[in-house]
């Protein structure tokens, strides 16, 4: 019992550290990099932070459950969207620069459409996945070059801030290797603090399911909670919110299309009926959240959020 609890608290600990370490590496990095913290989130930080996501799905792909991929896929698109830019959002109002306007949104709507247009016939074939890989290239490398083009007129190429000074000396393969610990870090943590709630739950006589539905479902989206959290508590918010939309695209044009390696595959319907449908509902309803104002406000998280419970609940009774 004193070890479940060490490791739960522990957990705890570890994801806000590496979480705040991660933000601070990425800021500097950027400088470094000569590109801005944005890109960082959106390409670096996202797709780190995915990488569990594309193992389960890779892993679970070879062994011909293709089902259980996609459910992944989908259901960590909506935890981004509902969950984390919600809760987020809820404790601290998201401005919303031109960049996330103009561009991100606009490849994470196309990316969303393209996946519902390569699944709605029930085949996700290997000509589904090129084209999905061929638009993944076209985010990154049109990122890239506008992330660069912004750096020359921000702020980051004259200076660092205050925050930062004990780290701009740190060379940019030093403040690599930082931000990958502290990526690693954010892993180890969710796992100690999954480790140590379900043992937990199941001395305290708790049923499988709710520590499924509950400590595992959670615990598994933790990584990006706490770096998106992070950097909205450290005032980057482009940072914050590039990161979900940075994850979500690279899950439907990157992870979805890898599936495509081990050939053509039937999708259950229920997972278009439902699951799809839902992911392109929460999509659309940033459009006006992220088009109508400056920010995203905290009754603005407060809706996403309340969607996301909304269909969580439906699951629970559903299955």
């Amino acid at each position: 019992m004193i070890l479940y609890l060490f490791c739960l608290l522990f957990g705890i600990l570890l994801l806000f550290y590496s979480g705040s370490k991660l933000i601070d590496y990425a800021v500097v990095l950027a400088k470094h990099l000569k590109v801005t913290p944005a890109l960082i989130g959106l390409v670096v930080i996202s797709i780190g932070t995915s990488f569990p996501e594309l193992c389960v799905s890779l892993l679970a792909g070879a062994q011909g459950e293709i089902n259980l991929a996609i459910g992944n896929i989908l259901g960590s698109n909506l935890c981004n969207v509902g969950l984390i830019l919600g809760l987020c959002a809820m404790v601290s109002a998201l401005p919303v620069g031109r960049q996330i306007v103009k561009t991100d949104y606009f490849f994470l709507l196309t990316a969303t459409l393209l996946a519902g247009f390569s699944l709605y016939d029930g085949i996700y074939s290997v000509i589904d996945a090129l084209f999905s890989f061929a638009w993944f290239l076209c985010f990154f490398f049109f990122s890239l070059r506008k992330s660069k083009r912004d750096f020359k007129n921000s702020e980051l190429e004259h200076e660092v801030s205050e925050e930062y000074k004990h780290l701009k000396d740190l060379s940019a393969f030093t403040l690599c290797l930082y931000f990958f610990f502290s990526l690693i870090g954010l892993f180890a943590g969710s796992e100690l603090l999954i480790y140590g709630g379900s043992h937990l739950a199941r001395a305290f006589s708790i049923s499988e399911r709710v520590i499924g539905l509950s400590v595992v479902a959670i615990g598994t989206s933790l990584p990006e909670l706490m770096a998106t959290a992070s950097a909205a508590l450290k005032k980057q918010h482009e940072m914050a919110i590039a990161n979900i939309l940075g994850s979500n695209i690279f899950n439907i044009i990157f992870i979805l299309p890898s599936l495509g390696l081990f050939g053509s595959h039937s999708i259950d319907a229920f997972f278009i009926s439902r699951d799809l449908l839902a992911l392109l509902i929460s999509t659309v309803i940033l459009f006006p959240i992220l088009f109508t104002g400056k920010r995203i406000s905290r009754f603005e998280g407060f809706i996403l959020l309340g969607s996301y419970f909304a269909y969580f609940i439906f699951l629970f009774k559903n299955g």
